[in-house]
């Protein structure tokens, strides 16, 4: 239910499509049973805890089986045997500090600095994530690879209504209040008779209007996804945005904070507004509702800018990534 989730999940589906998987042996290590990767060895290393087992469980099993090649997707391991390849997904943590406490900041700065540094190779999702580790923590450009993430779109019916929708956490750096203030002012200025769906996060209060879903399943997230008149996602920052693209993928048109790398991801296929600003974000959300003619522009470029991001494309940056030690890091 969330973006790294989704990364891995599809990523494994995808990688042995890819000519060439056949010729390795990979090992899928998981703290928890699993089903629906036959294609792997599947190596259950059991943890009482729910937190620490990549950093203080996992590399015992990982010197154990001599493993050529280690892939970390969510930057934990902290020992191991063999090459690593790791993957940095966002450093929201140090674009936008005020969003975190003290003790997050320097737990993720730590644990995600160690595992650079005991990494061969760093995959991103963007450029903008490589320019963060560049600017943040002095990283050499020759060790990170941007690999973009790719997106699926699901067909079935489609939620009742109509509604303006935010799938995502209930983090601070998700600017949840800026968009229910927001909301109230596009009911308030502009008479609009939509409701404001937010899927993913527990209810933050009672609002005119709001309707809380709290975290849901695969279908439902999709059955909401395409229904929606509108998809707004008003982010502080972001290293790449798979919400976003999974509107697009339905032809849902797209209002989006202009932060992070959401501007790389979208290119001109939504329309942007500053997240700080309230009315910026209501007055964005409006034209959409209101124009016709930009809701359809939208849409089709939409529909046209997720052609750019294919799990399958993702899968084979990675597995040559994974099989050779040349990168592309262009």
């Amino acid at each position: 239910n969330n973006g790294i989730g989704e990364y891995v999940s599809s990523l494994l589906k995808s990688l042995p499509l890819v000519d060439g998987f056949s010729d390795h042996q990979f090992f899928l290590y998981t703290p928890f049973s699993v089903s629906g990767f036959d294609d792997y060895v599947i190596r259950v290393v059991r943890w009482p805890f729910n937190f620490g087992w990549s950093r203080f469980r996992l590399g015992f099993d990982l010197i154990k089986d001599r493993l050529d090649v280690v892939f970390v997707p969510s930057h934990g391991v902290s020992f191991g045997s063999g090459r690593v390849v790791s993957v940095v997904q966002g450093l929201e943590y140090e674009a936008v500090p005020d969003m975190y406490s003290f003790g997050d900041r320097w737990f993720k700065r730590r644990v995600v600095k160690k595992s650079i540094d005991f990494s061969d190779a760093v995959v991103v999702p963007s450029k903008k994530t490589k320019n963060d580790l560049v600017d943040f923590y002095g990283i050499d450009e020759s060790k990170i690879s941007i690999i973009p993430h790719g997106v699926s779109a699901f067909d079935g019916d489609k939620a009742d209504g109509r509604y303006i929708l935010y799938l995502g956490s209930g983090h601070k750096r998700k600017n949840i209040i800026g968009l229910i203030n927001a909301f109230s002012l596009l009911r308030s200025k502009y008479g609009i008779d939509h409701r404001l769906v937010i899927a993913g996060c527990s209810e933050l209060g009672s609002f005119d209007g709001v309707d809380f879903r709290g975290v849901v399943d695969f279908d439902e997230k999709w059955r909401l996804l395409r229904g929606a008149d509108v998809f707004v996602f008003p982010s502080f920052y972001e290293g790449f945005g798979f919400p976003v693209l999974e509107a697009q993928s339905v032809g849902v048109p797209v209002a989006c904070s202009d932060r992070g790398s959401l501007k790389e991801v979208l290119g001109n296929s939504a329309l942007f507004f500053d997240p700080f600003r309230v009315d910026k974000i209501a007055q964005s959300i409006f034209r959409i509702i209101d124009d016709g003619g930009l809701r359809d522009d939208l849409t089709r470029k939409g529909l046209v800018n997720v052609k750019r991001f294919n799990w399958l494309d993702s899968a084979k940056k990675t597995l040559d990534l994974l099989t050779y030690e040349n990168r592309d890091n262009t």
